[in-house]
């Protein structure tokens, strides 16, 4: 965690006692100081509380995700209205996706499901 006088999370440790440190993303929730009777970094208070706002604003959810994590649920359930997909990316995964999104997703899963019985059906 520490070498050199620096912290793995960016923050630089002075050699005295009295150097507080305190994580740039999240300042106040970890300090810490150097002690040079142990040498080495010790935390002195961590706060384990998070109080960051959810945002459901995500651009690394792609069609192709959503197709991956509901490709169950919608195999079992294909007729599954485009609504109730968007409303269940809102409540699991904490992002907003439009409904067009969740259109394209469904026609993956489809594809791989039409693909998937004319191969079971040439092994007939």
């Amino acid at each position: 965690m520490e070498s050199g006088g620096h912290i793995s999370l960016g923050s630089i440790v002075g050699e005295d006692n009295d150097s507080e440190v305190a994580a740039d993303e999240y300042a106040g929730r970890i300090r810490a100081s150097y002690s040079s009777v142990v040498k080495c970094l010790q935390i002195k208070t961590f706060q384990d509380e998070h109080h960051c706002s959810v945002s459901f604003k995500n651009k690394m959810v792609t069609t192709i995700m959503i197709a991956q994590d509901f490709e169950a649920i919608i195999k079992d359930h294909p007729k599954m209205k485009l609504k109730e997909i968007q409303g269940r990316c809102d409540f699991e995964m904490h992002v907003n996706v439009t409904v067009d999104c969740c259109s394209r997703a469904k026609k993956i899963v489809k594809k791989k499901m039409a693909g998937n019985h004319k191969e079971e059906f040439g092994l007939l």
